[in-house]
């Protein structure tokens, strides 16, 4: 094995654009200590009803996440 990276704790963001209208914002979801296991997180966006992207990233040196949902 590979040298063990030191755990480090860890804040998500969630960016989002909706695609009808151009109005962005953000959300985060919470900050987790490294070494956690938490059930999922529900968290609010104010995106208006619309198409939108919606990106989650962290914090912290990250390959983001992408997708386009339907807001309602």
């Amino acid at each position: 094995m590979g040298p063990q990276l030191p755990a480090r704790d860890v804040t998500v963001v969630a960016d989002w654009r909706n695609l009808d209208t151009a109005a962005t914002g953000f959300g985060e979801p919470g900050s987790y200590l490294a070494g956690q296991r938490l059930p999922p997180a529900i968290t609010l966006l104010p995106t208006g009803p619309a198409r939108v992207q919606l990106t989650l990233r962290t914090d912290k040196p990250n390959i983001p996440a992408s997708l386009d949902v339907f807001a309602s």
